[in-house]
């Protein structure tokens, strides 16, 4: 987060605490003007137009000096500092009090009830997003392949935030007047004052400022009588997130840009500020002795000095004027665009980032819990947006399932996770998506001749779901889920062995009374090797099956006349095999190719995970769970190195997929046996292979 400027000089902190009254500068503003002074509390000088204020007012705020501790400024109740235009209201940290701390160093620390508020609700959205980082990273929840992929893909993106909401908590130690530098960083190094007079040290600071002070009153008489109207709001950037999973360095474009414009929207309020903020702090830094610091400048600050210039009362109100002058453009921000969902990372980001260092500065939260509250419906009408997307069967919304989860979070974090801006709510909707894609294979075969058949058919369903393991050729690949385990999102877990549950519906050999006659299970299974279905990347969408396998494999009996039992199970899957082009992959050498890299790739991968269960032995705890992750993941790597390519062509069925977008039905294609294998067709009365993908969630169309 790139920090935003405050105001304030500790210059004054001094001088006041000594109660010593500065020295009087004719012509000094007696009071603040435009935005600055409409409602912060405070006045500019004093009556008597003295340079630094009275007793009664310290920076912006109204109160007095603690007469029990020393250093210690005591805000008055409802004198806090106000953005213009009588946005604030009432509420939490406007106008409540509090307590102007200023430190031996010359730091001045701001507590008070808009603070505090401030955090309770940073704090609260901290607890969330730890909670969410604790659950992507715990490696319990990752043992499950798919779980972990996606985990993977969601963590950066968590730990950002992560990140980003530690920043928008406000340190009671921050320094207002250095709010670059946090607690316990370093202060901006200043040049060492050279062994002359202090006098001749305020001289040439003053010289030398002059030129910034110039350009901050410039910049300060040229807003402070805006009106809404003439508040430059620039266009916060728009983006279409169509399959923004799949690009990784979309998404890099995607968040620097965000990062550019947060960074530009606070321009020229950062740099005017700074420049001020720079001089003050130097002056600072000529001398710590309070007691002798304003009798030792007598003459730089005389009429004739270089530093008659300065007018504490009119920098102070330039400081208040121009910081609520950025926050009053992050609320037209806001207003402007709430109805624009594509922006909403850059408005929610912008918005935060000035309302956390406005609060930082003046105390002052009444008006920032409304406006919070505003951008919760902005991220939530991006959700809805796509959501409604997979709604309307725009399977290309299928990548985005991890933009929706953190689109979710965001709406949770912004809106205290109550109401319409549940977390767990938001999630349930996408439960229905990525647990109800349904695959449905049929298998239904009749071949013989001269009266004598043998009829074959089998049908399976099963859920699948996307896994998003990604490399360079795909987004996301597709698996056989397990609707009886599911992972800490509510999403079913990837089903162990890859099968397929299918039931015979009939499996007869017709001819005469000494046909043989099956007598075997009904139960049968069938492995998905691969499925492919990429909507952001169309083309070469296949999917590699296994031939059916009776359950348990020993079960496929057949009874035949004069003979023993024999496990024949059924038969149908050899026409669905193009064995011409089998037969050209194994005459080119192209199969023994692919089976010797397989060879050579699985005996390296077997050699590696016999390593790491070595070290399984010793390792222990959290560093177990690793070990299991990395040989789980190189098993998989094994398997998919075989079911792809050539190999899959040869050892699988292997068929291309129709993709169908905006539909219920993904995949809805019948193969026909005798095209695929036109010199059996003398042979085959017809075999016909369905592949079905639906999304159950989405309702089927009435029937007229």
């Amino acid at each position: 987060m790139t920090p935003l400027p405050s105001a304030g000089t500790c210059l004054l902190a001094v001088l006041l605490i000594c109660g010593r009254p500065a020295h009087a500068q004719p012509g000094s503003p007696t009071g603040a003007q435009g935005a600055g002074n409409q409602s912060a509390g405070y006045t500019g000088a004093t009556k008597d137009s003295s340079l630094f204020g009275d007793s009664h007012h310290f920076l912006w705020f109204t109160g007095h000096w603690s007469t029990t501790k020393k250093h210690v400024f005591v805000v008055d109740k409802g004198s806090g500092a106000f953005p213009a235009g009588g946005s604030s209201g009432g509420g939490s940290g406007g106008g409540s009090g509090g307590t102007v701390t200023v430190n031996p160093d010359g730091s001045v620390n701001l507590s008070g009830p808009g603070v505090d508020e401030w955090n309770k609700k940073v704090g609260e959205a901290q607890k969330q997003i730890d909670d969410w980082v604790q659950q992507l990273s715990n490696p319990a929840n990752n043992a499950d392949l798919r779980t972990q992929h996606l985990n993977n893909l969601l963590l950066p993106e968590a730990q950002e935030q992560q990140q980003q909401w530690s920043e928008y908590r406000i340190d009671k130690k921050q320094d207002v007047l250095t709010p670059d530098t946090r607690p316990g960083d370093t202060p901006p190094s200043q040049p060492a004052a050279p062994q002359r007079t202090l006098n001749d040290a305020a001289t040439d600071m003053c010289n030398a400022e002059k030129a910034d002070y110039d350009k901050v009153m410039a910049y300060y008489k040229s807003i402070k009588k805006e009106k809404e109207a003439d508040l430059n709001v620039p266009p916060p950037p728009e983006f279409e997130y169509d399959c923004y999973v799949c690009d990784s360095d979309r998404r890099k474009v995607y968040d620097t840009t965000i990062a550019h414009y947060v960074r530009d929207f606070m321009h020229p309020e950062d740099s005017m500020i700074r420049k001020a903020l720079g001089m003050m702090r130097s002056f600072l830094l000529l001398n710590g002795n309070e007691n002798t610091i304003s009798g030792e400048v007598d003459q730089a600050f005389s009429k004739a000095g270089a530093c008659h210039y300065l007018s504490y009362g009119e920098l102070n109100d330039a400081m208040l004027t121009i910081i609520t002058h950025m926050y009053l453009r992050a609320e037209k921000l806001v207003d402007k665009y709430k109805n624009d969902f594509r922006a909403c990372e850059a408005i929610a980001r912008t918005f935060v980032t000035v309302a956390r260092n406005f609060a930082l500065v003046t105390g002052n939260t009444s008006s920032s819990d409304s406006y919070l509250a505003e951008l919760a419906p902005i991220v939530a009408r991006a959700f809805d947006f796509y959501y409604q997307q997979v709604k309307q069967n725009n399977w290309k919304q299928v990548a985005n399932i991890p933009l929706l989860m953190g689109l979710a979070r965001q709406i949770s974090l912004l809106g205290s996770d109550m109401g319409d801006y549940r977390f767990q709510d938001y999630f349930e909707k996408l439960k229905v998506i990525m647990n109800d894609f349904v695959l449905t294979i049929d298998m239904d075969t009749k071949f013989g001749k001269d009266q004598g058949y043998w009829i074959s058919h089998v049908k399976g369903q099963c859920h699948i779901g996307p896994d998003f393991d990604q490399d360079s050729n795909q987004c996301y690949k597709w698996v056989v889920l397990d609707e009886k385990m599911q992972d800490p999102n509510g999403f079913y877990k990837t089903k162990a062995l890859q099968e397929i549950d299918c039931k015979l519906i009939a499996n007869q050999i017709t001819g005469s009374q000494y046909s043989p006659v099956y007598v075997g299970t009904k139960k049968y299974t069938i492995t998905l090797k691969g499925l492919r279905m990429d909507f952001c990347s169309p083309g070469q969408d296949t999917i590699i099956l296994s031939s059916f396998s009776p359950s348990p494999r020993d079960s496929g009996w057949w009874r035949i006349p004069h003979a023993p039992l024999q496990n024949l199970g059924i038969s149908g899957e050899q026409f669905f095999v193009d064995v011409k082009k089998q037969k050209e992959l194994v005459n080119s050498g192209e199969a023994q190719k692919a089976a010797n890299n397989y060879q050579s790739q699985s005996e390296q991968m077997i050699a590696r995970m016999k390593q790491m269960a070595e070290q399984m032995k010793s390792d222990t705890g959290r560093k177990t769970f690793q070990d299991y992750q990395k040989i789980m993941e190189m098993a998989n790597q094994v398997k998919q190195s075989a079911n792809q390519g050539v190999l899959a062509k040869v050892m699988f069925l292997d068929f291309e997929l129709p993709v169908k977008n905006n539909q219920r039905e993904l995949v809805k294609k019948t193969f026909d046996g005798k095209q695929i294998n036109p010199q059996a067709a003398g042979a085959v009365v017809y075999a016909n292979f369905t592949v079905l993908i639906e999304n159950e969630s989405v309702p089927r169309p009435k029937q007229p």
